[in-house]
């Protein structure tokens, strides 16, 4: 079952009388389809150039829009420059930033063609510390943040 035909359920099942939505999966549907992703994942940290160079290592990111100004764009896949995007923002801390009442507490990245010993052994030559499970590693960056890295099979919402 594809992504389309899931939210297209979903979206039967909600509600919609008198101006009200009964259903969040209406309410959202429409971003998730297939045509939409995710564009970009905002790092906030105390040196960001610590963290673009650990990312641009461990995944072989492009570096963008790195112009010294405290922020830069590691592109990491999807469209090319210009089309859209699926990159990550290492940034500082803005100085009036208001502290999160709640983190993500992970980003997992999935990789096709997996191959445990090959991603296992990748990590490793980047300067990380691999921990897991089959078809799932965990590394931490340089500010402690963790980060999944998994076979698609291994993190599939959908099987």
């Amino acid at each position: 079952m594809d992504q389309g035909r899931v939210f297209e359920r979903a979206n039967a099942r909600a509600d919609i009388s008198g101006g009200r939505i009964d259903g969040a999966a209406h309410l959202f549907s429409h971003f998730f389809d297939r045509h939409h992703r995710v564009n970009h994942i905002s790092y906030a940290c105390s040196d960001y150039k610590v963290a673009r160079d650990w990312y641009a290592k461990v995944f072989n990111t492009k570096i963008y829009n790195d112009k010294g100004m405290g922020r830069a764009n590691l592109a990491f896949g999807g469209p090319e420059p210009g089309k859209g995007g699926a990159f990550i923002i290492t940034r500082n801390f803005g100085a009036n930033e208001k502290p999160a009442g709640a983190v993500v507490d992970h980003v997992c990245y999935t990789v096709a063609n997996w191959d445990d010993t090959r991603v296992n052994n990748a990590l490793k030559a980047a300067g990380t510390n691999p921990a897991g499970r089959k078809g799932s590693v965990n590394v931490y960056d340089p500010n402690g943040y963790q980060v999944q890295i998994a076979s698609i099979d291994g993190e599939n919402p959908f099987i």
